[in-house]
């Protein structure tokens, strides 16, 4: 039974000076209890105390206090116990780091209490010990897990949300998820899981939820998109676990998120092209695999990889390169396995890189390899590896070796240039096709590469000719060389270094006669000369069609005004015949200005250059309706906007305004006859775009003019049926295309007509140019 020490001090305290106390009482006490006289020696302790400092009960009585507890050259402890002798206080505690006899280290919370008499002198001292050693390594060892668990969760390369489950509040979040989604800390603890999540995934975990909740599963993964600060999407993969408390109450959510977006990107790039990519991808003789340099995990194999390597394909997703390609005794500089840095390096400076290497299979078999590296994109992140077994074909050139006769019928052969240089560069051996191509005399004896290579390509030959002594190969090099009849000649050239018992010897270079080609190519870039010339041309006339159509306004005018003023003094003294014909004049001249105002529109969006601003995108189209009412009104049309057009676009307004008034006052005028048109305008929001339809149920196109009715002056109908100078369509494409977009039309003839565009997202620093 415990007892504590002021209900001691008070049994002390009850029994005066004679301080009797049932032995039972004290020796039962599981805290170590001394009694210790105004002399500070001990005059009783119980078993536990001794047990505590580690000495014999007739070895402690009698003894000191400074000889085994307290240390008499502590300032403090013995000012503590003068002011206890003194009654100024009446007890103290402290923690004492003890070590008994043979050295054994405990840690002991020492409670030091007065017993006085009643003239208030201290007769004696309660001293009482508590073992506080497993607490303080409890402590010590808590600190650290928690110091640990601090670094972890901080410095994690990926993700870390704390939220409180079914408000999903954010407890709290590491770093790495700050930066992943462009907010602070104290941004992100005022959001919800809620809110930053995209709001097509926001019931994607429910079922696996619900499964945590049940304890059917310790942990749930899956992938969804949150929104980022600057408004982009980044995709991730959260691995949801739930902490419960000791009676499955749930305290929180912990969800671990790594950053897929640009394995998404990759995915959505490989998907565009997907037939024809997995039909060379799958059927393709060699083993392809597509690396990420970052994760250095393969995002994709085909299945020569999976029968060529002896591993299932999901098993290929825990691999890097250097499981499987080896470089030793392939290239005495370079390491044991493969060196990803030193790779990229290369595909940094050339297209693709080939070599050869050491396979190692799934069953540590090793088997000989051709390699073939390149970026899958620009972006320079994949890396497709095409790897072919060339283990038979060793085995061929080694055979080939011993039966020189067949190797000549080969070398001599084969298409491709085929030359063999020693250290110096001189040209030891060469097929036929070689000889044919560099124009080489067989009898001549010791030709150096050098004097054939055209002088200005001679220091670019060198760098090539270094690297494949450092690195034992190059591929790709294009030079120009000097025949002996004095052609000159481009060549194509892929070289690999000659090792015998690990020295360099010699190369093998493999030529290709690349002339023709070449010829192509400046063909080509001719070409390309002319349709820029071409466009800068028709920019030209562009600008001529605005100043023209702007010019011949003023003189139409005058004809305009003098026609009208004719016909308003004369015209009561024309007959029906002269009346007719000043109506025709008047008719014509007004639909020559409508023409040349439209022309005018027209050229203006070719040669203008202008800015864009945020569009409060609703206001927009309420203005639009309000300039159309009267039309509106007089066909009883019926427009139907749907809920999810974007709250703000940005784009020029004057242009975007022209876009829509266009394409709405049509769908209105070309309605099919007793029947009220209605006119529909969907949106639907894609990564980089605005995809906007406007459809109406009117009279419809006939397929062969999908195309042309995008063209300039292309009318459909007479202008007894429908007014319209056939420039509208063509305007709004412009209009279109400025903004980076693309326009088309979908429609069957009687049955109504929808316009489809799109327009890019931008910046509100973005300047579109002149179409």
């Amino acid at each position: 039974m415990k007892t504590s020490s002021t209900s001691l001090i008070n049994k002390i305290r009850a029994h005066k000076q004679q301080l009797v106390l049932p032995d039972a009482l004290f020796n039962q006490l599981h805290q170590g209890v001394a009694i210790v006289n105004n002399s500070l020696h001990f005059i009783k302790v119980n078993p536990t105390f001794c047990q505590l400092l580690g000495f014999q009960k007739d070895f402690l009585l009698q003894k000191s206090i400074y000889a085994f507890l307290f240390d008499k050259q502590s300032n403090e402890t013995t000012e503590l116990i003068a002011q206890l002798q003194l009654g100024a206080i009446k007890g103290f505690q402290l923690e004492k780091k003890h070590s008994d006899y043979l050295g054994v280290i405990t840690f002991i919370n020492i409670h030091v209490n007065g017993i006085y008499n009643e003239a208030a002198e201290l007769t004696y001292l309660l001293i009482m010990l508590e073992d506080v050693t497993a607490h303080k390594q409890t402590t010590h060892h808590l600190q650290k897990l928690q110091i640990n668990f601090e670094n972890i969760y901080e410095n994690a390369p990926i993700g870390i949300v704390l939220d409180t489950g079914s408000k999903g509040e954010l407890l709290n979040v590491n770093h790495k998820f700050c930066e992943m989604l462009g907010y602070s800390r104290e941004e992100l603890k005022q959001k919800t899981a809620l809110s930053i999540t995209h709001p097509e995934d926001r019931s994607l975990h429910l079922a696996g939820y619900q499964q945590l909740m049940r304890g059917e599963i310790n942990s749930f993964t899956f992938e969804k998109r949150y929104l980022k600060k600057n408004a982009s999407i980044l995709w991730a993969q959260v691995s949801l676990s739930l902490i419960f408390d000791s009676v499955r109450n749930l305290k929180y959510d912990i969800a671990m998120i790594e950053d897929i977006t640009e394995r998404k990107k990759a995915e959505q790039a490989l998907q565009e092209n997907a037939d024809k990519y997995r039909s060379i991808f799958e059927n393709s003789f060699d083993a392809i695999l597509i690396f990420d340099t970052q994760t250095k995990k393969y995002m994709e194999v085909n299945e020569q990889a999976c029968q060529l390597f002896l591993y299932p394909k999901e098993s290929f997703y825990n691999l890097s390169l250097d499981h499987i390609i080896l470089l030793s005794n392939i290239l005495p500089s370079s390491t044991s396995t493969f060196d990803l840095n030193k790779y990229k390096q290369l595909l940094d400076k050339q297209k693709r890189i080939r070599f050869e290497a050491f396979g190692k299979k799934s069953d540590q078999s090793i088997f000989e390899t051709e390699v073939s590296l390149a970026y899958l994109s620009n972006k320079q992140r994949f890396i497709i590896a095409t790897i072919r077994d060339i283990s038979e074909r060793k085995r061929a050139e080694k055979a080939l070796k011993k039966n020189e006769l067949k190797y000549r019928d080969i070398f001599e052969n084969v298409y491709d240039g085929i030359v063999m240089l020693d250290t110096d560069a001189n040209i030891t051996h060469l097929n036929k096709a070689a000889k044919e191509m560099l124009e080489i005399d067989p009898s001549q004896e010791f030709i150096n590469v050098k004097d054939i290579v055209y002088e200005e390509d001679q220091q670019k030959s060198a760098t090539y000719f270094k690297q494949l002594t450092e690195q034992g190969y190059y591929t790709g090099y294009q030079g120009r060389i000097i025949t002996k009849s004095g052609l000159i000649k481009y060549i194509e050239v892929n070289s690999n270094a000659i090792y015998e018992d690990g020295q360099l010897v010699g190369s093998r270079d493999i030529l290709r006669d690349i002339t023709e080609r070449k010829k192509v190519e400046r063909a080509l870039e001719q070409k390309i000369q002319e349709l820029e010339r071409y466009i800068n041309s028709n920019t030209q006339l562009e600008n001529f069609a605005y100043v023209a159509s702007h010019d011949l306004r003023e003189p139409l005018r005058t004809i305009i005004s003098f026609t009208q003023l004719l016909n308003h003094r004369y015209g009561k003294l024309f007959d029906e015949s002269g009346k007719e014909f000043m109506d025709y004049i008047i008719n014509a001249t007004r639909n020559m200005d409508l023409l040349i105002n439209d022309l005018l529109k027209y050229s203006r969006v070719n040669t203008q250059e202008y800015h864009v601003a945020s569009i409060n995108f609703s206001q927009l189209l309420d203005s639009i309706i309000t300039v159309l009412g009267k039309s509106i009104e007089d066909k009883q049309a019926k427009i139907e906007i749907c809920p999810s057009l974007p709250d703000i676009v940005i784009a020029n307004k004057t242009k975007i305004t022209q876009l829509f008034q266009n394409m709405i006052a049509n769908a209105i005028k070309f309605h099919k006859p007793n029947v009220l048109p209605v006119v529909q305008i969907n949106y639907k929001a894609q990564a980089d775009y605005h995809y906007f339809t406007i459809s109406d149920n009117g009279i419809g196109i006939k397929e062969e003019y999908h195309e042309k009715i995008f063209h300039l002056f292309r009318k459909l109908h007479s202008k007894g049926e429908y007014e319209g100078t056939g420039i509208g369509l063509a305007l709004c494409k412009k209009i279109v295309e400025q903004h980076r977009g693309d326009m088309w039309v979908t429609s069957e003839f009687g049955e109504g007509t929808t316009f489809h565009f799109t327009l890019q997202k931008l910046s509100e620093d973005s300047t579109l140019a002149r179409g």
